[in-house]
Formats: C-alpha cells, sequence, structure tokens
C-alpha cells in the first residue's frame, strides 16, 4: 500500500510513459531508511510489464569491488561478445583498462541496444552503497540519456550523482499514516504514530511489535535487534553471518555458518520471524535495517569470527578480493600476511581501472604492515590510484600521512610523491580528470 504518495507515484508514471515514447530519463529516489523507496520501486516494476526489467541491489560491503554493481546490472545483457571497455572492468586479464569515458559510453550503449525491442526499466535501490567506479559509470551515462528508450530508477539515502533528478521522499502525514495502520491492521494507535513519526516501515514493525506486549516507544532498527535477540542462538549465528557477507550466497554464507556450529537449518526461525528470505541460492534481508540491527545486536568478537568464517569459505579464485575484505575486518591490528592480501586485492582492482577501490585497499594495507618502508610505499601508491580516481582531497591526506612515515628528509621525498602520484606507474602519463562531481562520490 502506498498511501499518501500520490505524487511521487505520479512522477514514477511519467518517466515510464516517456520511456514508452521512446524518450530516456533517470530520478533518483531519495530519502531516510524505511521511507517507503524500494515500495515506490516495486511500484514502478509493477507498472512496467511492457518493459525489460533490469534491478540491482547495493550491498554495503560491496562497496569496496570495483564494478560490482555495474556487474550486476549488464550481466544479463552480456552475451559471448562483451564489449573491451568492460571486459577488463569484470576481470579479464590480457589488456590495459579502459578509461571512465570509454565504460561510461560502452553502458550507454548496451542500455541502448537492450531498448531496441521494448523499453528497458533500471531499478537500482540502495544506490548509496554502489562501488565508486560503477557509481561513475552510471551517473555518465544517466546525464546522456536520449532518445533510446530507457528509464533509469535509482533509490538511495542521499543525492546519487550530479544532473539526476531527484525525487525526494518525505514522511507520511498523520491521516496517511492512519490509513496505513488501519489497512495493516484494522486500527491505528495513538502511541505507534507518535514514535514512528509518519516513517512508514517504522509505522509497520512497531504496531507489529505493539500487537506481540512490546511497547512502542522504539526506533525501527531497535525493534529488529530485539527479535533478532529473541531467536536462538544458533540462528543469531547464522543472521550475523549472512549479514556479515558481502553478497546473499547461500552457499558460502552456509559454510562460513556451519563452521561456527550454525547450520544453514537454524535460519528458519528468522525466516518464519519475517526478517530474511530464503532460496535456493540466496539469503535476502527483508530490509537493510534489518541487516543493520543483526550487526548491532553481536559483539565485536563475534563479528569477527564471523568475517573469519566467511573468509575461509570463500576459496575459489574469483572470490580472492571478497576474502581479502573479509579477512581485514577480522583481525586487529599488526598482521603483514592480512597486509599482502589487501595489496593484492589492490594490483587486481587496478589492474581492473578500479583505482578507487585500489586506494582504499592501499590505504589498508599500509594500516596492516609494520614495516615502515611498506606503509610509506603504499600510502605513496594509494595517493596515486586515488588521483587517478578524481579524489584530489583524498589524494593531499595520503600523501601527508606517507610524509609522516617517511621522517628525516620528508620535505624531498614528499616532492617525489606528489610527481609520483601525477604520473601512475610511472609512465610519465598524468591521468585523466574526471567530470565535475564524480571527485565527490
Amino acid at each position: 500500500m502506498l498511501a499518501g504518495r500520490d505524487a511521487e507515484r505520479a512522477a514514477i508514471d511519467a518517466l515510464l510513459d516517456r520511456a514508452r515514447t521512446g524518450a530516456s530519463s533517470a530520478l533518483a529516489v531519495v530519502g531516510e531508511p524505511g521511507i517507503g523507496k524500494t515500495s515506490l520501486l516495486a511500484y514502478a516494476a509493477s507498472r512496467a510489464s511492457d518493459f525489460t526489467v533490469l534491478e540491482v541491489l547495493g550491498v554495503e560491503s560491496e562497496a569496496e569491488l570495483p564494478y560490482a554493481a555495474l556487474h550486476q546490472l549488464l550481466h544479463p545483457l552480456l552475451g559471448a561478445d562483451v564489449p573491451p571497455a568492460v571486459r577488463v572492468a569484470f576481470g579479464a586479464a590480457g589488456a590495459a583498462p579502459a578509461d571512465r569515458f570509454a565504460i561510461g559510453v560502452t553502458v550507454l550503449e548496451l542500455l541502448a541496444d537492450a531498448a531496441e525491442e521494448r523499453p528497458l526499466l533500471c531499478i537500482l535501490d540502495d544506490a548509496q552503497w554502489f562501488d565508486h567506479e560503477s557509481a561513475a559509470a552510471l551517473g555518465f551515462a544517466a546525464r546522456r540519456l536520449g532518445q533510446e528508450g530507457v528509464a533509469l530508477l535509482f533509490g538511495t539515502r542521499t543525492s546519487f550523482a550530479p544532473g539526476v533528478p531527484e525525487l525526494v521522499v518525505e514522511r507520511l502525514g498523520s491521516d496517511s499514516a492512519r490509513e496505513v495502520l488501519i489497512a495493516a491492521f484494522g486500527a491505528a494507535s495513538d502511541a505507534v504514530m507518535a514514535s514512528a513519526e509518519g516513517n512508514p516501515l517504522a509505522l509497520l514493525e512497531l504496531a507489529a511489535r505493539e500487537r506481540e506486549g512490546a511497547s512502542p516507544q522504539s526506533s525501527v532498527e531497535r525493534s529488529f535487534v530485539e527479535r533478532i535477540g529473541a531467536l536462538p542462538e544458533a540462528s543469531r549465528t547464522a543472521l550475523l553471518v549472512a549479514a556479515t557477507a558481502d553478497a546473499g550466497d547461500l552457499a558460502a554464507i552456509a559454510a562460513a555458518a556451519a563452521e561456527l556450529g550454525a547450520p544453514i537449518a537454524t535460519l528458519e526461525p528468522a525466516e518464519l520471524a519475517g526478517l530474511i528470505r530464503l532460496d535456493a541460492a540466496r539469503v535476502e534481508f527483508r530490509h537493510p535495517l534489518v541487516r543493520s540491527a543483526a550487526l548491532a545486536a553481536a559483539s565485536f568478537q563475534a563479528r569477527q569470527r564471523a568475517h573469519r568464517a566467511l573468509a575461509d569459505a570463500l576459496t575459489a579464485p574469483e572470490d580472492a578480493d571478497r576474502r581479502a575484505w573479509h579477512l581485514s575486518a577480522s583481525s586487529i591490528g599488526v598482521d603483514e600476511s592480512v597486509a599482502d592480501e589487501l595489496a593484492g586485492a589492490a594490483d587486481r582492482a587496478r589492474a581492473r581501472g578500479g583505482y578507487a577501490a585500489a586506494s582504499l585497499a592501499l590505504e589498508r594495507a599500509g594500516e596492516r604492515t609494520g614495516d615502515a618502508a611498506r606503509r610509506r610505499r603504499w600510502l605513496v601508491e594509494s595517493a596515486e590510484m586515488a588521483f587517478s580516481a578524481g579524489r584530489f582531497d583524498r589524494t593531499e591526506r595520503l600523501l601527508d600521512d606517507a610524509e609522516a612515515v617517511a621522517g628525516p628528509g620528508s620535505a624531498s621525498r614528499r616532492a617525489g610523491d606528489e610527481g609520483a602520484a601525477a604520473e601512475p606507474g610511472g609512465t610519465g602519463r598524468r591521468p585523466a580528470i574526471p567530470e565535475p562531481g564524480l571527485a565527490a562520490r
């Protein structure tokens, strides 16, 4: 039910109608967690029976994996003949990475090709968690849509990219909030309405908790934490592993949970409680706040154990990057083996043109090594990658950090570091300056 959302539905209908006439456009549905963004995106899907519909869901822990969101979007469109600009970006070896302009143009061309026979709707939810490279490519394409019959619909907590129009979703007024509660529960509680303050998810969750005998004087996330706390211990462990995983891959989650003494069957109480949905291949959380509540309900040590179990489960070569980040989260302090894993992830990201991801991995690698020389070298390389990604404020900070590590004589070293950052890989080639706005992602 979308009570009080007539204006939002009209904006989405207009987006779809433009695509039906062959015109393309993009729209970012912006609002706080629980405000109904996903419901509005589901409304769009329900109105697009005559469209080809592609869906992408951003996951916070995938934000370090270059082109992860873009791969979700484009994978159904790619046949045997993958365009060179994205082939390397998606992990193929043997060629130099394309620049961001070429990747953005290729994305636009692939979307246009997909809309040749019928209009195309791309639903891109939780876009605030998209990796930097995917967000840049999608922002580039969104700003250049013309007459392709493509509709890009983003769900995001904050602005997605410059030039993408926004539909800001506000809290419900009292009449609409009451309508939601009466439709769902047959009555409207004044206490629930006061606590929820017009947030639709809060209305439904707090009303359900009140009917169970709990106080409605709570936040939505706190309500989810309480619901998770009522699960059996093994169910909480398996749910924590699922929340910690950077994808809903059931096989990896099952292996990691079993290592911690929680077979996958122990997720059944969480499913019956309406917290997750299970199918043969994936675990899906009812809402991102359930995922964050599962993490909040666990201790730091329990979260570390979950990361370690997932790292142990991710042994395939194609999972090396995910393994590196889980290893990083599973321990604290100096760990040279973790530093090496992160440096390897940085090398792979750099080879794919994922400069923002490479910069972050190199910085993390520097934090995990006890060798000052390696730390300084990785910080300089991280600055180099940040420069290539257009993250100039980050470049400056990383060079300052490298200077602090360098110690005596650092002034002359700083000059060399700046030269290295301006010429990635020592090639003497200054990287292309990004489009305005990309550096802000």
